[in-house]
């Protein structure tokens, strides 16, 4: 520090002397310019002697500490890791020619009688927020969580609903392998869905899905430049499920560009588990109880073919049954009749065209359905409406425009039609706008 103050001080003297020798120059007497020069060197021993005591302070570390530590924690608002903020606000207003199992998201028209009515409904519930959360590298991998609710959770009343967990998970990744442990929305069985305005999209009318808790490993092998395959396997606890068991998901996809600049995609996947249902005392065993199992299992066939910049094909089949627990066989998990029991074998899917007319707006229309073996049907069940139902279908079609980056606004015709053992074939029409900001 002391050697860094006196080459200072010796450029600084140096400096000032070839300005006095300059004025000197211009014709002062030699005696002035010695005075001169005596004055400057004074005025420098001072100068240098201040410099010193400065340098010979002890130095503050605490001092330091805290004004790195200051650094450090700005811009943390939420958590000591990077914390992202987004979702989105969303209004719809719809009508209905026809009750239904839900006015909100309807999957099924509820059986003809006196208390069928058209109806108008309202709702924000479809509002969304989620936070992705940024974690610390651990086995040479990245570590992430996300965190993300609704307001779709069943509620009394439509002006104030609690909110509902979607997503809540950890997520470790390393290159093409990713592992999962939480609940996530959908399932690796029947990866992709239809765009309907509806929240349901085509939900038990042949779409698949669910949220499950659960744990997933996939992993990506790259073949070459634009062409990938997905493998994935998962253990998932269906809601109200009692097997006693996990049930096991598995997929395996293909993802290449085929007729356009646009990513084609192909996948094969499926879920194997248990299902069980309580056998109450009847007239035939008036003081026995026990537990009947069920088999649950699906197949399903899922693809995205876009034929050009502009036009898009997707969809699924499947084939399983007693897949209630997976918007399946028209929301039964088993036909558990004390007389004649019977699993629900089902078959259904879906299929959707996406017409995108310009950046900004894109047409959609789409129909699906479920149909079970109607044998395996009964004529009764207390869980919709005293009715036990074969079949279900339906259809949308919609115009979606983005107004800005962030506001996006819809509108949707959609028809579906149940079939209940009973009452035989039962429609609703519906009428639905949307609009929606993005943060």
């Amino acid at each position: 520090m002391k050697s860094k103050i006196k080459r200072v001080t010796s450029i600084v003297m140096m400096g000032m002397v070839g300005m006095v020798m300059a004025v000197a120059e211009d014709g002062q007497s030699n005696a002035a310019l010695d005075k001169e020069i005596v004055s400057l060197k004074q005025r420098l021993d001072a100068m240098e002697a201040k410099l010193a005591a400065v340098a010979s302070r002890p130095i503050d570390k605490d001092l330091i500490e805290s004004s790195k530590e200051s650094s450090l924690k700005k811009g943390r608002v939420f958590s000591t890791f990077d914390v992202e903020l987004y979702g989105y606000i969303c209004g719809e207003a719809s009508y209905d020619s026809n009750s239904t199992d839900d006015c909100n998201q309807p999957s099924f028209v509820s059986p003809h009688t006196g208390n069928n009515t058209s109806h108008f409904n309202a709702t924000a519930k479809e509002t969304r927020i989620g936070v992705n959360i940024t974690g610390p590298q651990i086995w040479e991998g990245k570590l992430s969580a996300k965190l993300e609710v609704d307001f779709y959770k069943d509620s009394t009343s439509q002006g104030s609903v609690p909110l509902r967990m979607r997503d809540a998970y950890l997520k470790w990744e390393k290159e093409t392998l990713a592992v999962i442990v939480g609940q996530k929305v959908g399932s690796l069985m029947a990866p992709i869905g239809p765009d309907s305005l509806n929240f349901n999209g085509l939900s038990n009318q042949g779409a698949k899905g669910a949220t499950h808790a659960q744990i997933r490993v996939t992993k990506d092998f790259v073949i070459e430049k634009d062409k990938k395959v997905e493998t994935g396997i998962s253990l998932n606890r269906p809601g109200n499920s009692a097997g006693g068991s996990p049930h096991l998901q598995a997929l395996v996809g293909y993802k290449s560009k085929l007729l356009c600049d646009r990513d084609n995609y192909i996948a094969l996947s499926g879920v194997a588990g248990k299902d069980r249902a309580e056998v109450e005392p009847n007239a035939e065993e008036p003081h026995q109880r026990y537990a009947r199992k069920y088999s649950v299992w699906a197949g399903v066939l899922s693809a995205i073919v876009p034929i050009n910049d502009w036009l898009a094909l997707s969809g699924d089949v499947y084939v399983g049954q007693n897949l209630g627990l997976y918007s399946g066989s028209l929301g039964q998990r088993y036909n558990n009749d004390n007389a004649n029991p019977h699993s629900l074998r089902t078959i259904g899917g879906w299929g959707q065209a996406a017409i995108k007319f310009t950046k900004k707006l894109t047409w959609n229309t789409g129909i699906g359905i479920d149909k079970i073996k109607s044998r395996d049907v009964a004529s009764y069940n207390s869980n919709v409406d005293g009715q036990y139902m074969d079949k279900n279908w339906g259809l949308f079609t919609n115009l979606i425009y983005n107004l800005t980056d962030c506001i996006e606004l819809g509108v949707e015709y959609s028809v579906m039609e149940t079939h209940y053992k009973s009452h035989g074939l039962c429609r609703n029409h519906r009428l639905q706008t949307s609009v929606s900001f993005d943060f």
